[in-house]
C-alpha cells in the first residue's frame, strides 16, 4: 500500500524502487501490478538505494535486521515503521551496523 501510494502521487517513479517479498507469488503480483524490481532477499543491492523503509512484520525483524546490517552505508536514510519491533531489537540492529563500520 505504501509503494502504491508513493506511485500513485509520483513522489517516485517505479524504476527507482525496489521491495523484497520473501513469497514468490506476492513478489510476482508486486512487480505486475506496481512495474517496479521486487527481490527475494535483501543483498548487495541495497548499496545502490539512498532510502531504505522498512516496514516487515515483527516475525520477520530477527531475520531481516541482521541480513541487511552489513549491507547498509553512513550515507543511507533508514525508517523503520515496523509495528510491535521493541526498540531494543532496532537498537541490536544498530550495533550491528556499527560493528560493521569499525
Amino acid at each position: 500500500a505504501i509503494a502504491q501510494a508513493l506511485i500513485n502521487n509520483q513522489t517516485i517513479v517505479p524504476s527507482e524502487l525496489i521491495l523484497v517479498e520473501i513469497d514468490e507469488a506476492k513478489r510476482y503480483e508486486l512487480n505486475q501490478s506496481l512495474n517496479c524490481k521486487v527481490e527475494k532477499s535483501n543483498g548487495s543491492f541495497l548499496k545502490d538505494y539512498d532510502i531504505l523503509l522498512l516496514a516487515v512484520k515483527p516475525q520477520e525483524s530477527s531475520t531481516i535486521l541482521p541480513e541487511i546490517a552489513s549491507h547498509l552505508w553512513e550515507h543511507q536514510l533508514v525508517i523503520s515503521i515496523m509495528a510491535g519491533v521493541k526498540i531494543e531489537k532496532k537498537i541490536d540492529f544498530e550495533k550491528l551496523y556499527n560493528q560493521k563500520l569499525s
